[in-house]
């Protein structure tokens, strides 16, 4: 009988057709249950049970190597499957289902949950740079990625900085703060900036190659972090004089 197999018909003590074994199938004539390639030229390979095919799955009792049809989207069915089993997270099995192995999700996208049909873009402010990503990594303090950017998060440019992680757009980084300098990208913290060298004003956005454009107004002396408002506040000292960035009174 199709989806069992049996050595001998039933008899008085009423033996007869086992279920076929799970991943395999069993036509009609099978003899036992050691499953075998389909050989017509031999007896055994008529008789035995055959492999359920790739993409398919073949629970107990299948008469048919397609079993009990195709490997359903998002899971997969190597040979001689007897259930789909769901693809891991980082992988997925398209919409046509029939998947003989999960594919890796593509740089650039991820699947967190098992038995996705599809990897999902990875989200602005993270980044999802290898083969079978499942959790994005959140971009780092001092960097930002928007969806338009290459796979990886950037550093915040020169003249900028941002303790915050996540960034979604170089314009969340925040602007060197008066009286600073920063001249590294992708600056995360204040304390890895310099002060504003003294007989200078430093205002915002201040770089290493501006650093010394704004020379302390003449009468007045500037010390170190001296902003381009705060230069006026140190006047000249009577009997001394202070010439354009003058650092002490003279």
């Amino acid at each position: 009988e199709e989806g069992t197999s049996t050595e001998k018909p039933y008899t008085s003590s009423g033996v007869g057709p086992k279920p076929c074994p799970p991943g395999s199938a069993c036509p009609s004539g099978t003899a036992h249950n050691v499953t075998g390639s389909w050989l017509p030229s031999f007896e055994l390979g008529r008789i035995s049970p055959q492999p359920c095919s790739e993409g398919y799955h073949c629970p107990q009792n299948s008469s048919s190597i397609m079993g009990a049809g195709q490997c359903p989207p998002g899971h997969y069915c190597p040979p001689q499957s007897s259930l789909p089993v769901k693809v891991p997270p980082g992988t997925f099995a398209g919409e046509e289902g029939g998947a003989i192995a999960p594919s890796l999700c593509l740089p650039g996208t991820f699947s967190p949950q098992p038995g996705s049909v599809s990897c999902t873009e990875c989200p602005a402010g993270y980044s999802c740079l290898t083969y079978g990503t499942y959790i994005p990594r959140i971009c780092e303090p001092g960097t930002y990625r928007s969806k338009e950017d290459s796979l990886t998060c950037k550093p915040c440019p020169q003249r900028s900085l941002s303790p915050y992680s996540g960034l979604t757009d170089v314009s969340q980084c925040l602007p060197c703060p008066e009286g600073l300098v920063c001249s590294s990208k992708g600056m995360s913290d204040i304390g890895l900036s310099h002060s504003c060298p003294e007989g200078n004003a430093c205002g915002y956005l201040t770089d290493g190659s501006s650093q010394y454009d704004h020379k302390c107004a003449a009468g007045h002396y500037c010390g170190e972090e001296t902003t381009t408002f705060d230069q006026y506040n140190k006047y000249c000292l009577a009997g001394t004089y202070c010439e354009r960035g003058t650092t002490e009174t003279l």
